[in-house]
């Protein structure tokens, strides 16, 4: 097989991607027809076809999975050499990308990234605050360098680096009833008040999810929102309860205006916040420096175990 065109590999990604030419097309400012002939042209190179058309559109041949690894592994390895270029600079370029769940926004930003951009003030970072399953199919499809999950779904390409407990709390203002009571409180306990819930989306949402189906109790909150911020101001008027890691609540909890009280239950106390990158992919010098930053620095990896 002669030399695989790069132009022609980007196309084949963004189709494979978005499941569709025309979509493609539009995410690179270009005509359909165009994608399609370069399309044509990248199967006549590796002598196999890489899609067949579907009513859901262009689904992959098992071909296209094996080219897709290879076009990672260029990916990669075109990476890899900027990245020892820009370490011989002394990290003066460069960027890096980070996925996050919402939950860990406020000490990566009060806690990491001020003082590491004043550090390197040439590196760009990119904070992709996404749900639980975005964080790891950006790590996995090579778009964020270091995704940060909390419960995040088991995936073979997204290798797990650092794992820390982190039980769900249950969160209420400081002059709310639970805030007074002593010790864990139960189930039956929170539901008897007005309830804010994370989105489903997110990994703290499909945990409560999961043990509300576990103990067949049906929920119907008053609130719902794919933001911890929002949550917290509810709180804090007053309203109502919610569940959260208490790492997601610093700032309130310090300050006195939230109270964090433990609940009894298995699930909740499983729960754990989690470095992730994708298997068999070496971080960049800039990337991995970031990541001992987080790891020193933020509340959620304070008491971190290495897995590797």
């Amino acid at each position: 097989m002669n030399d695989v065109n790069q132009r022609r590999l980007r196309y084949f990604h963004e189709v494979l991607t978005l499941g569709s030419i025309r979509a493609a097309a539009d995410r690179l400012n270009t005509a359909p027809s165009v994608i399609t002939r370069q399309i044509r042209l990248l199967e006549e190179e590796v002598g196999s076809v890489l899609f067949e058309r579907a009513p859901q559109g262009m689904v992959p041949t098992e071909a296209a999975h094996h080219l897709l690894e290879y076009w990672r592994g260029c990916q990669t390895q075109k990476q890899h050499l900027e990245d020892q270029l820009n370490q011989m600079r002394g990290l003066e370029r460069g960027h890096v990308r980070v996925a996050i769940g919402e939950g860990f926004v406020d000490s990566l930003m009060d806690d990491v990234l001020g003082e590491f951009s004043d550090r390197y003030p040439k590196l760009e970072v990119v904070v992709s605050v996404v749900s639980v399953s975005d964080v790891v199919a950006e790590v996995i499809d090579d778009i964020a360098h270091v995704g940060l999950a909390y419960n995040p779904p088991v995936a073979a390409d997204a290798h797990c680096r650092v794992s820390v407990p982190h039980p769900v709390k249950l969160l209420v203002g400081a002059s709310h009833p639970l805030a007074r009571r002593k010790g864990p409180v139960t189930l039956d306990q929170v539901l008897a008040h007005p309830l804010a819930l994370m989105s489903k989306d997110f990994g703290l949402g499909q945990l409560i999810q999961a043990v509300m189906y576990a103990e067949k109790v049906r929920v119907a909150p008053t609130l719902t929102a794919n933001s911890l911020v929002v949550l917290k101001r509810f709180l804090r008027a007053g309203k109502g309860v919610t569940f959260a890691p208490e790492f997601g609540a610093v700032r309130e909890l310090a300050s006195g205006e939230l109270v964090a009280r433990p609940i009894h239950h298995p699930m909740f106390q499983a729960a754990q916040a989690k470095l992730l990158v994708r298997a068999g992919r070496p971080l960049s010098p800039a990337a991995d420096t970031l990541r001992k930053w987080m790891l020193s620095r933020m509340t959620a990896f304070a008491r971190a175990r290495i897995v590797d």
